[in-house]
């Protein structure tokens, strides 16, 4: 496999779709490449009929999707003229929490289709070998900057911070010290996803365990993703509102205060692994709808889906550029939900109908080259912009200089610290390699 991705590609980005023999979909009609695997697997579907597990092919729509959301968080980081370039590209890290449940349970439910069994182990190895390496790498910079500068330094991360980070709690320190994290702010979001990772195979486990049919485990996710909506949606009436993260971002990167959110939404209900919980669980249900409801799917069902995910990516562009322009408080508390069903609706819609414009816009080479390096990406954009200052250059080529760096020194660290680790995951993979998450 070459380290470029272009051979090996990370299974979760297949649809852990079980197809029952007993549907008999026209081929071609689900996707363009379904591939049956040779040795059928047990699942309860009421009857306990075998099934041949059918994952979709690589999905590089998906990698499309996940660069919309790593350029909107980017862009929401970059300040012109005292004001965000993207106000709500911060609900970029809502589309990667939908997209990671959503991936991870396709996983999840192939290997135990697959298998009948879901094997913890090799699920939270494959976890850290995908996450460690270049995490690590950061961690390490942080502990140099932490020792070479004092306390007050911008972006220093402080000891505690740096704790917080490598254990993924950052999210519940971040309530507690607002600067102590320094350019790791951003593994707050990391945390929840690590906590997620520890908690849903054993749950999902646990549910498989009593032999229920897809039917079953679809709406127990879709039950579960309910109440942790009102769940969320209850602290809006139980708290007032407090700091905001746009605040804790300007403070963190020695800024101030920017004056572009009026209505702030509440810190708790932002950093909560409980009050992001919804996120998760909604690509979790979408996971589990369409393992259930795909064989049973018509082409007429297919053409509507793609018609659905066309209206859901201009919802998402909207909300991402303000169109029409919204509070921040509307946006916190409903407006967010939207965006996030237009997220999975979009995800459906990419995955049913691989041949349709939109998929094929998304799946342009450049877009699915920067999705697949969303996580150096991530980590990395923060510590350029903190410590690349504009040297009097001008906003516009400061930003394009910030940004040309970012992308270089993802370029690599996908090379030479992800491609490596990668390569032993996907050797690991529970069954064909897809795509890379």
């Amino acid at each position: 496999m070459r380290a470029d991705g272009s051979k090996a590609r990370t299974e979760e980005h297949s649809l852990c779709s079980l197809i029952s023999r007993r549907s008999r979909p026209e081929p071609g009609r689900l996707l363009d490449h379904v591939e049956l695997d040779t040795g059928a697997a047990r699942v309860n579907d009421g009857a306990h009929a075998p099934v041949a597990p059918s994952p979709f092919g690589y999905q590089p729509a998906l990698d499309g999707l996940r660069a919309v959301a790593i350029l909107s968080v980017m862009l929401f980081h970059l300040v012109f003229h005292n004001r965000l370039i993207l106000e709500h590209g911060l609900l970029g890290v809502d589309a990667f929490f939908v997209l990671s449940g959503f991936l991870i349970t396709t996983l999840l439910l192939r290997e135990h289709g697959r298998k009948d069994r879901i094997s913890l182990g090799n699920f939270y190895l494959r976890r850290a070998l995908r996450l460690l390496p270049l995490l690590a790498c950061v961690l390490v910079f942080a502990v140099v900057v932490n020792v070479a500068f004092s306390a007050g330094y911008p972006g220093r991360p402080s000891g505690q911070g740096i704790t917080a980070a490598a254990f993924y709690y950052a999210n519940w320190y971040t309530l507690h010290h607002n600067t102590g994290l320094g350019f790791l702010g951003v593994t707050w979001s990391l945390s929840i996803e690590e906590q997620f990772y520890l908690c849903w195979p054993l749950l999902l486990m646990g549910l498989l365990a009593l032999k229920p049919s897809r039917k079953t485990v679809a709406l127990t996710i879709v039950g579960a993703t309910l109440v942790s909506v009102v769940y969320r949606m209850s602290f809006w009436y139980r708290a007032k509102p407090q700091r905001t993260f746009v605040d804790f971002y300007m403070q963190l990167t020695g800024r101030g205060q920017i004056r572009s959110q009026p209505e702030p939404g509440v810190s708790r209900v932002y950093f909560g692994s409980d009050t992001r919980a919804h996120q998760l669980l909604l690509g979790c249900a979408l996971a589990a709808l369409l393992l259930w409801l795909v064989p049973r799917l018509t082409a007429r069902a297919h053409r509507v889906m793609h018609a659905a995910g066309v209206i859901a990516a201009i919802v998402m562009v909207s909300f991402l550029c303000n169109w029409p322009r919204t509070s921040r408080a509307w946006v916190d508390h409903w407006g967010a939900l939207i965006f996030e069903l237009a997220v999975a609706v979009l995800i459906g819609s990419l995955v049913l109908a691989p041949r349709a414009p939109l998929t094929r816009a998304m799946s342009w080479r450049p877009m699915t080259w920067t999705g697949q390096r969303a996580y150096g990406l991530y980590l990395i954009h923060p510590i350029v912009y903190q410590y690349l200052g504009e040297f009097g250059l001008g906003d516009w080529v400061s930003i394009a200089l910030r940004v040309g760096v970012v992308f270089a020194g993802a370029w690599f660290a996908y090379r030479f610290i992800e491609a490596p680790a990668l390569r032993l995951k996907d050797r690991m993979s529970t069954g064909p390699l897809i795509a890379r998450a």
